[in-house]
């Protein structure tokens, strides 16, 4: 079993009602740890990866959903978004950015995954050495 799936519903750029007061709390902690390039890992439609674009940060996404990664692309064209799952081997992601991530973010991903260890094990894959998850 993976966690693959086809769709997890996406049809709008509109953040899910999360997203109101977790990305402001992802902001704020992002602002304290002065990262020059962040990865959101399931970043469904996009809305935290603007709202990091959006305030000055560089960010690349990951989203295995076809739907959401579409409406991400478009509606944040400055953040770099991959039609990726955590049970996808890294490879693509690394090539375009070889020195990895000083952070990776997730949020409301966890609870979705079959095997949720690989959430992490991504993370590290992605991050640079001495890089925040």
């Amino acid at each position: 079993m993976t966690n693959r799936v086809e769709t997890y519903g996406w049809d709008s750029d509109r953040g899910p009602h999360s997203c109101d007061y977790l990305a402001p709390a992802v902001l704020v902690r992002l602002r304290q740890l002065h990262p020059q390039n962040v990865i959101d890992l399931g970043a469904g439609n996009g809305a935290l990866c603007r709202s990091m674009a959006d305030a000055g940060y560089a960010v690349v996404g990951i989203e295995p959903d076809a739907a959401g990664v579409e409406i991400a692309r478009r509606e944040c064209p400055q953040a770099q978004i991959y039609r990726l799952s955590v049970d996808d081997t890294a490879d693509e992601v690394l090539r375009d950015h070889p020195d990895g991530f000083d952070i990776a973010v997730s949020t409301e991903v966890l609870e979705h995954l079959y095997e949720p260890r690989r959430l992490p094990a991504f993370a590290h894959t992605v991050l640079r050495r001495g890089g925040i998850s």
